[in-house]
């Protein structure tokens, strides 16, 4: 035997090694009725390393976690499969605020494959509000390449992807479908990345109740294109919450938000911390109910006096090629005195419908080709 077919025998060989999970054969029924919770739970153990493969069927099911230390595993859901989330709320884990429906942490290279749907039952959770703990649809925690792609997220309890501490993420080419609005499907983020580094998001679309993809506190090298966004609070929005930090080196570009209630935005809630290197760029949006574009420091209220302790610093952000309508005012940049916002810029940026102007405070930054001109202050 030469060298070469040695090589290639054991080539063949590693590839067979990785092992191929079925849920079914682990005890899962797929009949929409049967708690399946433990046969999915075995499959996921038994393929640390591997592919899970959900056939054809609706898998009804509490909490199922990718274990610990788990790395190169894809979790396949496969046409006409269906993962149901329990619809017995009593009756499902209390876990924290925070949890997931599938959910990993302290993973590596996992990635989460449709063209199947994860279904929530959101209708039956978004009455509680905030009373109790509702779960995300997909949370990771602390994990890096981390991929989802080719799913629908139907109805999350509350946010549709939840990735916090963690690196190299791609979420692309899902379809979030949730209630529309607020006031019907509270919290139900589209795609939420908390202090992640190295992400992409795109080529996706959303509909939900709150904002489409928020990126919060130390989040880093991320770009997020080619979405559509509709019924939600903003389109993209950089926030810095309680835990600070450094956001920075942010890309929303290519974004289309449909009856939103801001565009693009960046806020904080009256917390130290920083936001620089933002743009936006390719945004178009129709029926916008409040500030089209805005960055305010203060929670999105009104500044009161004395509002100055903690606030973040925003710097170095970019508004080019903005265009559509808003039915109350363009945008409002209301930043702090002791840390103003500047190195502000605008290009080629239309607003119609508006009844009002443009609302700043200590912001300062330079435009060109915009209708109508911010207010911004020249330094």
């Amino acid at each position: 035997m030469n060298v070469w077919c040695i090589v290639l025998l054991f080539f063949v060989t590693f590839v067979r090694s990785v092992p191929t999970c079925n849920v079914k054969d682990y005890g899962a029924i797929g009949d929409n009725k049967t708690d399946d919770t433990p046969a999915i739970q075995r499959a996921l153990n038994a393929c640390k390393t591997g592919n899970i493969v959900f056939p054809a069927g609706a898998y009804l099911s509490k909490q199922i976690q990718v274990p610990p230390g788990a790395k190169d595993v894809t979790i396949t859901l496969q046409r006409n499969s269906h993962l149901v989330l329990w619809r017995d709320i009593p009756t499902y884990p209390k876990v924290g605020f925070y949890s997931g429906f599938l959910y990993g942490k302290d993973v590596s290279n996992v990635t989460i494959l449709g063209p199947g749907e994860i279904d929530g039952g959101g209708f039956r959770w978004w009455r509680y509000g905030k009373s109790i703990s509702r779960p995300c649809l997909i949370m990771f925690n602390q994990s890096t390449g981390i991929t989802v792609d080719g799913l629908t997220l139907r109805d999350g309890p509350f946010y549709h992807v939840l990735m916090i501490d963690s690196e190299n993420v791609r979420v692309n080419n899902i379809n979030v479908d949730s209630g529309c609005g607020y006031e019907h499907a509270p919290n139900t983020d589209g795609v939420h990345l908390w202090s992640v580094r190295n992400a992409y998001v795109g080529n996706s679309r959303v509909q939900n109740g709150d904002d489409c993809i928020p990126i919060r506190d130390a989040s880093s090298n991320i770009l997020v294109e080619n979405m559509y966004c509709s019924c939600g609070q903003n389109a993209g929005v950089p926030v810095i919450w309680k835990q600070g930090g450094t956001l920075q080196n942010v890309i929303f570009r290519n974004i289309t938000a449909v009856d939103t209630f801001h565009a693009a935005g960046i806020k904080s809630k009256k917390y130290t911390g920083v936001i620089r290197n933002v743009t936006f760029e390719d945004i178009k949006f129709h029926g916008v109910r409040g500030a089209a574009v805005y960055i305010n420091v203060f929670n999105e209220d009104e500044p009161k006096p004395g509002d100055e302790v903690g606030l973040m610093h925003v710097y170095n952000v970019t508004y080019k090629n903005i265009h559509g309508t808003s039915t109350i005012n363009p945008g409002k940049f209301l930043c702090g005195a002791t840390r103003p916002c500047t190195g502000l810029y605008m290009e080629g940026l239309t607003i119609s419908g508006v009844r009002e102007a443009f609302k700043c405070e200590n912001a300062y930054g330079e435009y060109k080709d915009a209708t109508p001109p911010p207010c911004w202050k020249r330094k």
